[in-house]
C-alpha cells in the first residue's frame, strides 16, 4: 500500500492507494504518530483495491483519536463497512 499525506494545520488527509492489508498496519500505524496533533483526519480510498479486517482495525483505532472521513468509499468497501457496523459510526462518502 502507499500512503500520500497532505496536511494543513489540524487537519489532514491520507491518500491510500493499493491493497491496505496486515503487512501495511504498522506503516499506516506509524503515519498516524506522526499526526498526534490532528483532529480532523480524511481518509481518500480513490485509489485503495483492498481493505482487510486488520486495515480497518486501524481506521477504527484512528477514529478513537480524531475525527475520521472515508471519501471515495467503493461499493465493496462500503458494504464491508455496513456489515461490521462501522458505516453509521464513521463518516463515509462512497464513490458516484
Amino acid at each position: 500500500m502507499k500512503i500520500t499525506v497532505t496536511k494543513d494545520g489540524t487537519a489532514a488527509m491520507l491518500s491510500l492507494s493499493g491493497s491496505f492489508e496486515a503487512q501495511d498496519a504498522p506503516a499506516f500505524a506509524a503515519e498516524m504518530k506522526k499526526l498526534n496533533d490532528v483532529t480532523d483526519l480524511a481518509l481518500d480510498l480513490d485509489e485503495l483495491t483492498y481493505l482487510s479486517t486488520a486495515g480497518l482495525g486501524e481506521i477504527v483505532r484512528a477514529q478513537t483519536k480524531m475525527n475520521v472521513s472515508l471519501i471515495h468509499v467503493s461499493k465493496e468497501i462500503a458494504e464491508l463497512l455496513r456489515m461490521t457496523g462501522l458505516y453509521g459510526r464513521i463518516a463515509v462518502y462512497e464513490k458516484n
